[in-house]
């Protein structure tokens, strides 16, 4: 009996460890000069449709990247931010810091009359440049260097890791 325990346990564990279920995960006060952890975890491992969500603790301001694919290339990250009532001061900042950086950006219309475009980076190949334009953008925002935000993650699944042997 307790060989069968052991062993459903251990099958238990190996499911958790290679299914990682879909779910949203929160953690608090990182350091803005600390996101790439987790920008490594949504590029790596996490499944494309996943998300991270890096807020201000203070205030409604938040920088956003999304997992994606084009099945060529292989995956990467883009960045959406809102033109909403609360970034609206801030947008055209934004995309002006991000054009002097040498940042690629195209705005996308949507039919809200709230949230009327988004301004999507696409093709963010490197963690080390997405923790870049996260800090630019956190910089446009008015936030300090030395801010902390609370990190959300939202995963839709992971893949396997390479040289898991699964296919």
């Amino acid at each position: 009996m307790t060989f069968y325990f052991i062993a459903a346990i251990i099958v238990l564990l190996l499911v958790w460890l290679f299914f990682w279920p879909s779910g949203r995960r929160r953690t608090k006060a990182v350091p803005i000069r600390q996101l790439r952890p987790h920008l490594e975890f949504l590029l790596r491992i996490a499944k494309e449709g996943s998300f991270l969500i890096f807020q201000d603790q203070k205030s409604s301001r938040f920088v956003q990247f999304r997992k994606a694919s084009d099945g060529k290339e292989g995956d990467f990250l883009a960045l959406d931010f809102p033109d909403a009532p609360w970034s609206r001061c801030y947008f055209e900042g934004v995309a002006r810091a991000l054009k002097q950086y040498g940042v690629r950006y195209a705005f996308a219309p949507t039919e809200s009359l709230e949230i009327p475009r988004f301004l999507q980076v696409e093709r963010i190949a490197t963690v080390d440049e997405a923790q870049e334009i996260a800090e630019l953008i956190f910089r446009e925002l008015g936030l300090e260097e030395d801010a902390k935000v609370d990190v959300v993650l939202q995963v839709t699944g992971c893949q396997p890791l390479a040289g898991s042997g699964r296919h």
